[in-house]
């Protein structure tokens, strides 16, 4: 056998250990492999919409002309409101991850891979302490008795 055979099996190996073992979820609870989705997700935005929006704004200008009553009368200069109409636009849509790039480099997932007992154990002391937030929040008759015959807590 050869290395590159070699190498292709323990790749196969590891994708297949990937998709059994995690979900998008455990990808994004990563901080490593939640920062690769989230560049591939705004790069593919910028690959899509990014330059949509641009002409979209351009065009909205040019039409207005920067009359009296465009909602644009303060660009003047054209463009300058683009920017924002862009992250307004990339902040309400919901985001599509596409795990796929870590079962192409299988290599990519490794924080995920070595780092996994540890973010499983603060995911669990995360739940447990949500879950005494919660009770001393809801428990408004915390510190006091019950008394029985009235089936009222007093203090």
């Amino acid at each position: 056998m050869t290395d590159t055979q070699t190498d292709s099996e323990s790749d196969s190996e590891e994708v297949v250990q990937l998709k059994e073992r995690f979900t998008l979820a455990d990808f994004l609870m990563c901080p490593g492999t939640r920062q690769l989705l989230e560049e591939e997700r705004y790069q593919k935005f910028g690959d899509t919409l990014y330059h949509d929006i641009e002409e979209f704004y351009e065009a909205t200008c040019q039409e207005c002309g920067g009359g009296v009553a465009s909602a644009l009368y303060y660009d003047q200069e054209g463009m300058r409101f683009c920017g924002d109409l862009i992250g307004l636009v990339y902040q309400y849509l919901v985001p599509k991850y596409d795990i796929q790039i870590f079962y192409d480099q299988p290599k990519l997932a490794k924080p995920l891979s070595e780092g996994y007992e540890e973010l499983l154990k603060q995911r669990e002391e995360e739940r447990l302490q949500k879950q005494r937030d919660d009770y001393q929040e809801t428990n408004s008759h915390q510190g006091m008795k019950f008394n029985w015959a009235s089936r009222t807590y007093k203090k």
